[in-house]
């Protein structure tokens, strides 16, 4: 109310300057009027101390008039009680013209009385009565210290809790000024309960660690791991193009059957892979795909492929035997331009069938097959490993016949190497004939989905075959002992 009053009236020299726009006809007494100061807008100190008067009339303030004639002037201010004592108030003062000043505002007699006298006999207007008015306080007014009365139950957000003041009044909550206001406390990202005030949160399940793997709606955009012995998760439908492009890293990768296809530049320029093992479920190898993958000695194309499209396998310069399934009708343009080392082709199907692949010999690019050995009806790799006259050659080409084993590489067995637990129950797994677990329910930390193992370790569990080395671990990478080999097989024949 002080700063409207102060803000939007006017003081008048009504002496000097008597009624210029007629408004009271020349009767100055109109000026001292509520009347002035709220609809003209012109008026003087008794304008002003009535407008306030008026004001606070309206909202139940107890207000009083003051007058003074001391000095050979007079004028006029007020007097307001606030909590039980009178303080005064000076409208007429407080107004700068440009500013209010609050100078006058609330004061007390020790800072206003000095040049506040108070009239107590009023002769303005020819007659005399007595005025008292009442007593000021000495100070002045000072806003009442809140005292808090905190809820006992705790208020707060998703980050942080605290405790609010109930007692009528306080705007606590619209400021920082909160009891014992904090963020909230748990024991780990997996605790859902604040310590402190029970705030209860929504937590996500743990992220898997990141294994390289980009891919959107099943399709592999990019590998960005370190590379190494890769295997793609069976949630892969599709190797984008240029998914590994420039991998020099990746030394092998295992390809699942959840895979279809096999996109343009996927490996390209990957010239460390030694290894890659491509499953009967693709049917298209995109244009590149394996462009200047030196180190390949060896690499099967499923029966499943029906075309070998441009530059596969271009400049390919360590391949030196390739598998091609029966399948396949049509090898394009430079498939095989630049594979100096391939000595041998091993072909699913008649030597009538071959010579009825579409192969584009323009300009020479595939002349290597020419030269070639092309061995007919024969689907299996030849292991350098593994010669004919070796005590262990037969089972091992009963186990590729019966897809137990793939071999180590492209190209190689390892006769001679310590097998894993991992690899132990996939030979009894795809001995059955790779049967999908019942369940996915995994007890094993250690077997992450995609592994290659993984659907075997949950078959294996399921026949009883395996309970792993804990409750919680399988070991896959620890060597396999004689006694588990036989334990395994003994459980697997039981069941």
């Amino acid at each position: 109310m002080y700063e409207w009053v102060c803000g939007n009236m006017a003081y008048t020299d009504y002496k000097n300057n008597v009624d210029k726009n007629n408004r009271f006809k020349n009767d100055w007494r109109g000026y001292q009027t509520a009347y002035s100061s709220l609809v003209t807008g012109e008026t003087v100190c008794a304008g002003y101390a009535k407008a306030f008067k008026l004001l606070c009339d309206e909202y139940g303030i107890p207000c009083a008039v003051v007058l003074e004639s001391s000095g050979g002037g007079g004028h006029a201010w007020n007097y307001v009680q606030l909590g039980g004592s009178w303080y005064a108030v000076d409208c007429t003062w407080g107004d700068r013209g440009n500013y209010v000043s609050y100078d006058y505002l609330l004061k007390g007699s020790d800072n206003f009385s000095s040049n506040h006298i108070e009239v107590t006999m009023n002769n303005w207007y020819n007659f005399d009565c007595a005025i008292a008015y009442p007593d000021l306080s000495k100070a002045d007014y000072e806003e009442p210290q809140h005292i808090h009365s905190w809820a006992s139950s705790w208020s707060g957000n998703s980050g942080y809790h605290w405790l609010e003041c109930a007692a009528n009044g306080c705007d606590i909550t619209n400021n920082s000024e909160k009891n014992r206001y904090g963020a909230h406390v748990y024991d780990n990202d997996q605790d859902d309960t604040c310590n402190t005030c029970g705030y209860m949160r929504a937590v996500a399940a743990p992220e898997a660690p990141f294994d390289g793997f980009i891919d959107e709606d099943g399709v592999l955009r990019k590998y960005n791991g370190k590379g190494g012995n890769v295997v793609i998760p069976n949630t892969v439908t599709a190797i984008g193009a240029e998914a590994f492009y420039g991998c020099t890293g990746l030394t092998s990768v295992t390809i699942p059957n959840s895979v279809v296809s096999i996109g343009r530049f996927t490996f390209y320029g990957c010239t460390g892979l030694t290894s890659v093992t491509i499953p009967d479920s693709v049917i298209s190898i995109g244009r590149s795909a394996f462009y200047g993958c030196t180190s390949l000695t060896s690499v099967t194309i499923p029966g499943s492929v029906a075309s070998i499209e441009r530059l596969a396998f271009y400049k390919c310069t360590g391949l030196t035997s390739m598998t091609i399934g029966s399948g396949v009708a049509e090898i394009e343009e430079g498939a095989f331009y630049g594979c100096t080392g391939l000595k041998d082709v091993y072909y699913g199907g008649s030597e009538t069938q071959w010579n009825a692949i579409r192969i584009d010999w323009k300009q020479g690019y595939n002349n290597i097959l020419k030269s070639a050995a092309i061995h007919y009806n024969s689907a299996l790799p030849a292991f350098s490993d593994v010669a004919p006259n070796d005590w262990y050659a037969s089972a091992v080409t009963w186990a590729v016949e019966k897809n137990i084993t793939k071999g180590t590489g492209s190209a190689t067995f390892s006769p001679d190497a310590v097998c894993t637990r991992a690899q132990t129950v996939t030979f009894l797994w795809r001995a059955a004939g790779s049967p999908a677990p019942k369940s996915s329910a995994n007890p094993f930390t250690d077997v992450k989905p995609g592994a290659y193992y993984y659907d075997a370790v949950l078959w294996a569990v399921e026949q009883g075959i395996t309970k792993g080395t804990s409750r919680t671990t399988f070991s896959p990478n620890e060597n396999c002992t004689r006694a588990q080999i036989v334990t395994f097989l003994y459980r697997a024949q039981s069941n």
